[in-house]
């Protein structure tokens, strides 16, 4: 009963962790990192968000073992009840049902279990589906008006390894006009210029080794997307001026060009993006030209920022620490940089931070003290750093 009241207070405060990739696309995010993504649309306090959260983990690491019984690992509670279970490896997989009668997201195989879930009545009741073929693929005409007649479809990820890589099945109009949220990889050339114009609803997009030709089609209805080795044109960089969530890894710019490359990056990031709250570059690389991103002036709503494993120095820091961009950070994460005590005073100005990673930097022991005490004396309301070592919350 408890977490069924936590988790409905944080869904009341907009905390939509269910919309926010999980358990859709290629990347198996932890729950830290699906909470970060929430925050950046959640409203409220900040430190009773933070309180709400750090109930709901520990009554999870106390119970959700006996709460699960029967289901494979990693399974996800919304509301206090299971609503989401990855059904590769599961016998009768249609059983996840009698187990979890509240289930609403499935990732499972077409080829191996999936005659068993298309013939499942209670499929009806799914809003999110991860389907990967391979081996012998199924009938894509059977698939196409199955996956039509499902009412409650909302977020869907194809992802077929047998060599049929068109997808076309996956989107007739009757889905499409559904879907809120959709992952491709290695989509057919067009594909994603069709949903983005014929898809009304939407808001969530994320692409794997792909092309951002046809992005702009979404206009003001896109607010997340997710790009991983893609190929972006900095000329043609589209205007989405609803985005307030980017990810970005592994770019590839189209031209030739060293220096170049993530300098017309940090300036198409800047200069189109005017709503954008939560942008991550992990390992990206991105450090040597993030004055072109702080400089930008277009990011004046930006409050999470994620370089993460991005080799960032104290050196290439500076215009970070040096710009107006640290003090509107509410969320900065620069864990696994070599970041060193000489980034500390740059640091302890940032006027509004309230969470900050930097596990696994170079920082000393003494100067984790130091920033510490800077950082908990300029921030006297609810505040968390996450400083090593070791890697442990600080609350006050």
């Amino acid at each position: 009963g408890e977490l069924i009241a936590i988790q409905c207070e944080l869904a009341r405060l907009g905390c939509e962790r269910t919309r926010l990739a999980c358990g859709l696309g290629r990347v198996k995010w932890p729950a830290v990192d699906r909470d970060w993504m929430g925050d950046v649309f959640a409203t409220g306090d900040f430190k009773h968000r933070r309180e709400l959260r750090a109930t709901e983990k520990r009554l999870l690491g106390q119970h959700v073992n006996s709460w699960t019984v029967g289901l494979p690992a990693g399974c996800r509670l919304e509301r206090g009840f299971v609503e989401h279970v990855d059904a590769h490896l599961r016998q009768d997989p249609a059983g996840l049902f009698d187990l979890a009668p509240t289930l609403e997201s499935l990732e499972f195989n077409l080829a191996s279990s999936g005659a068993e879930l298309i013939a499942e009545p209670r499929m009806q009741q799914v809003k999110q589906l991860k389907l990967t073929l391979s081996g012998s693929a199924p009938d894509r005409a059977a698939l196409a008006g199955w996956a039509s007649m499902l009412p409650r479809l909302r977020s869907f990820a194809p992802d077929d390894d047998s060599g049929d890589r068109e997808f076309e099945w996956s989107f007739l109009p009757p889905v499409v006009e559904r879907l809120e949220a959709v992952s491709l990889v290695q989509p057919a050339p067009g594909l994603v210029q069709r949903l983005c114009e014929t898809a009304p609803r939407l808001r969530h997009l994320s692409l794997a080794a792909a092309s951002t030709a046809g992005i702009e089609a979404a206009g003001d209805r896109l607010d997340i997307l997710e790009l991983e080795q893609v190929h972006l044109d900095v000329a043609r960089a589209p205007l989405l001026p609803a985005l307030r969530v980017l990810r970005l890894q592994e770019l590839r710019e189209r031209r030739k060009s060293s220096d170049g490359h993530r300098t017309g990056i940090a300036r198409a990031i800047g200069g189109n993006l005017p709503a954008l709250r939560l942008l991550d570059l992990s390992h990206t690389s991105f450090g040597e030209n993030l004055k072109q991103l702080c400089n930008s002036g277009g990011l004046g709503a930006l409050t999470h920022l994620r370089l993460r494993n991005c080799l960032i120095t104290d050196e290439k820091i500076v215009p970070l620490l040096s710009s107006p961009l640290i003090h509107r950070l509410q969320h900065l994460d620069l864990r696994d940089n070599p970041i060193t005590d000489l980034s500390i005073a740059g640091l302890s100005a940032a006027s509004n931070l309230r969470v900050l990673e930097l596990q696994h930097t170079q920082l000393s022991p003494s100067g984790v003290e130091v920033l510490r005490a800077n950082l908990l004396d300029a921030h006297p309301r609810g505040t968390v750093f996450n400083l090593p070592p070791p890697p442990l919350p600080f609350l006050r």
